[in-house]
């Protein structure tokens, strides 16, 4: 089933992005869809290569999914001009669709922040509040804009965890959520706890969890490696 899952999800995402011009789009499908793979099972460095073979022989198109998933990729390397390059090539495709070019806003912001481009990220931030729908994205920004502290971050995304009470998929991922925004406002005790409810319903991306630089506050914390230790043996 998992499996299955992968394979349905990268063909989404390829098919939905991928503006091929005078080849067809299934030539690259199946490097695409190993590299997707290898980026949800945390091959971070067999990601890059992958989706950098694709771009490199697709000159001429734009495949926003190649670039964003070497974005995620590299951001999660730590590799913030990298990414901050994959999502802003990205966000130029006219045929991408608002939301996509919204959510990859929220991901240039990040980049800038981390690269301690101050003004880039506080107005990318702000443009996320203003213009995304996407909750996590919007409590996420101001948690980013706020480091010190901002109860609105996470009173937004308690509010979409009663919402999503009944969807394990979605929780998994607002926990997470919740750990990050503890994380960046530097509240490492709180960010432990939510990451745990989320390894209880099943969450396993381990390296991802291990060397994120959104999680950066609290890796080092005795608890959250404990935690991880815990949870690997279990898996």
């Amino acid at each position: 089933m998992k499996n299955k899952f992968v394979l349905l999800s990268a063909f989404i995402l390829f098919f939905t992005f991928s503006n091929a011009n005078d080849k067809p789009a299934n030539t690259y499908f199946a490097p695409f869809q190993k590299g997707y793979n290898a980026y949800l099972h945390d091959s971070f460095e067999v990601a890059i290569k992958y989706m950098s073979d694709i771009i490199g022989n697709e000159k001429k198109s734009m495949c926003t999914a190649c670039f964003m998933t070497r974005g995620g990729s590299n951001f999660a390397l730590g590799n913030f001009k990298e990414a901050l390059s994959d999502y802003s090539f990205a966000i130029k495709n006219k045929k991408n669709n608002e939301e996509t070019n919204k959510g990859l806003l929220f991901r240039i912001a990040q980049c800038q922040y981390h690269l301690n481009n101050k003004e880039a990220a506080e107005k990318g931030f702000n443009n996320v509040i203003h213009s995304s729908q996407d909750t996590l994205d919007i409590a996420r920004s101001y948690a980013y804009l706020n480091s010190k502290g901002n109860p609105v971050s996470l009173s937004m995304v308690n509010d979409k965890i009663k919402a999503d009470e009944n969807n394990v998929s979605a929780l998994k991922a607002d926990y997470i959520s919740a750990a990050i925004i503890c994380s960046t406002i530097n509240q490492p005790a709180t960010a432990v706890e939510y990451l745990e409810r989320s390894l209880k319903l099943g969450y396993s991306r381990f390296r991802w969890l291990e060397i994120t630089p959104d999680l950066k506050n609290v890796q080092s914390d005795p608890k959250f490696k404990e935690l991880l230790t815990t949870y690997k043996m279990k898996n």
